[in-house]
């Protein structure tokens, strides 16, 4: 009698998005990124991105500015940031692992 093993379980973070962008706008910052280029696949066992999490810093650790966003929307508008304040961002897919930044 033979039995079945466990399913097997990506061990490999979700592609990272790319050209990640901040534009000031009059009401605050707008975060843009593209989705990865890299999708997963059988043979490639990465992760499928099923939302993103957008994390900022001024000094010291990084801060979720977000909860999930849905994997479709690659935008997130900031309407409180701080005029003259220099930010750090980063862009994290689920779950949580980072991806990509841009300072």
């Amino acid at each position: 009698m033979s039995g079945v093993g466990p399913a097997a379980v990506s061990t490999q973070r979700p592609p990272a998005p790319v050209n990640i962008s901040v534009v000031q706008q009059r009401n605050g910052l707008m975060l843009k990124w593209l989705p990865p280029r890299d999708t997963p696949t059988s043979t490639t066992r990465l992760r499928p991105i099923q939302a993103y999490v957008v994390q900022y810093r001024t000094v010291g650790q990084w801060v979720d500015l977000t909860d999930r966003i849905d994997a479709d929307r690659t935008w997130f508008e900031w309407k409180t940031a701080s005029r003259g304040a220099t930010y750090h961002f980063k862009v994290l897919g689920a779950p949580n692992v980072p991806l990509q930044s841009v300072e």
